[in-house]
């Protein structure tokens, strides 16, 4: 009964996100936006186009039989790596924001993209920082981690936790069937590790 409430709605949650999707490119391409709200349009086109294969993924997978995957997280690894205390640096979000932690148990494939995102974000702004091309060539997060740990930017034992972040959201995101539990798990530590990255 649910999963045949569903099927349509994925399905045209996927059409309209397409749609907008297009939209935003299409006003971009014109030109006729200054650049500052051109930058805006292009995030929140990024943003449209995840939620656009997100709903076509969850559209598809209603026409083949369910597959779950059970992914293990160690998240006390990653609590251990993390300081006790660092501060709140993440700004709080506005009523209006689809945060991850929002999106967990609405989208919980979405929820892990967006928090992908939001580190690698981190990351690159790092790399950048300490004169590491980021702009000309395309780093995956892995290699990105992999330059900063060897070049001594972030602790070793830091590297091993956010590649098991980076490895449950990608799993999610190439159709692993992720639980609320979990994905309320990577989310919560992946926060804790956003706010750390952001006092380096």
């Amino acid at each position: 009964m649910i999963k045949a409430y569903r099927f349509p709605q994925n399905l045209l949650a996927g059409l309209f996100w397409a749609f907008v999707s297009t939209t935003l490119v299409l006003l971009v391409e014109k030109g006729q936006i200054s650049q500052g709200i051109s930058q805006v349009l292009m995030v929140i086109t990024g943003m449209a186009v995840v939620a656009t294969f997100s709903s076509f993924q969850h559209f598809l997978a209603q026409l083949k039989p369910a597959h779950t995957v059970e992914l293990s997280f160690n998240e006390s690894l990653l609590r251990h790596s993390l300081p006790a205390d660092n501060g709140n640096y993440l700004e709080p979000a506005k009523d209006w924001e689809l945060t991850p932690l929002r999106l967990v148990g609405v989208d919980n494939t979405l929820a892990l993209a967006k928090l992908r995102i939001e580190i690698e974000h981190e990351l690159r702004r790092i790399a950048h920082q300490h004169s590491i091309n980021v702009t000309s060539r395309l780093l995956s997060p892995g290699n990105l981690l992999q330059e900063l740990g060897e070049k001594d930017l972030l602790p070793a034992n830091l590297l091993i936790g956010s590649k098991d972040i980076f490895r449950v959201c990608n799993q999610a995101i190439h159709g692993a069937e992720i639980n609320n539990e979990t994905a309320t798990s990577v989310v919560n530590m992946g926060n804790q590790l956003i706010e750390y990255l952001r006092t380096l």
